[in-house]
């Protein structure tokens, strides 16, 4: 019995680790959001809103409730520097015929949105600490009987 947890220990613990690496590798972050980043950065205007990477972007940032019914196929995403100074953010600019953006997120922003996991952070270090804790208790129930078998 005491050898089962010993190896489901070891075994959980090595899943949890595989997660962590795998994790950090890049394996677990969203595709559709890193491509939009890149393409963001790579060409700062004109990303069509009908592009499936920004409606996944619009749905997370979305434009304001009174823009709704103005957005178009012809609206595009676009990397805009204000006139006034200050960050560059990514804005929705709803009629292209027009110089009228709507500032949705920052650059900072969208960047932290394009790094996360599908699965949370948290996941693979809870396993492996699961697995190491089931390792170390059968370990320890081991010595405890060992130790008893000994005295007596």
């Amino acid at each position: 019995m005491y050898r089962f947890f010993k190896w489901a220990g070891r075994i959980t613990a090595g899943v949890g680790l595989l997660l962590a690496l795998l994790g950090l590798s890049g394996v677990f972050v969203h595709r559709e959001r890193v491509r939009f980043y890149d393409n963001l950065l790579a060409n700062a205007e004109n990303i069509p809103a009908a592009d499936p990477d920004a409606a996944a972007f619009m749905r997370e940032f979305p434009a304001p409730a009174s823009l709704k019914g103005q957005m178009s196929s012809l609206s595009t995403v676009q990397l805009v520097a204000p006139k006034a100074g200050g960050p560059i953010v990514a804005a929705v600019c709803v009629d292209p015929k027009s110089d009228e953006h709507i500032a949705v997120a920052s650059v900072e922003q969208i960047e932290r949105w394009s790094e996360e996991f599908w699965l949370p952070r948290w996941v693979p270090w809870v396993v492996t600490v699961f697995g190491v804790i089931c390792g170390w208790g059968s370990d320890f129930v081991t010595w405890l009987k060992t130790r008893r078998r000994l005295a007596s």
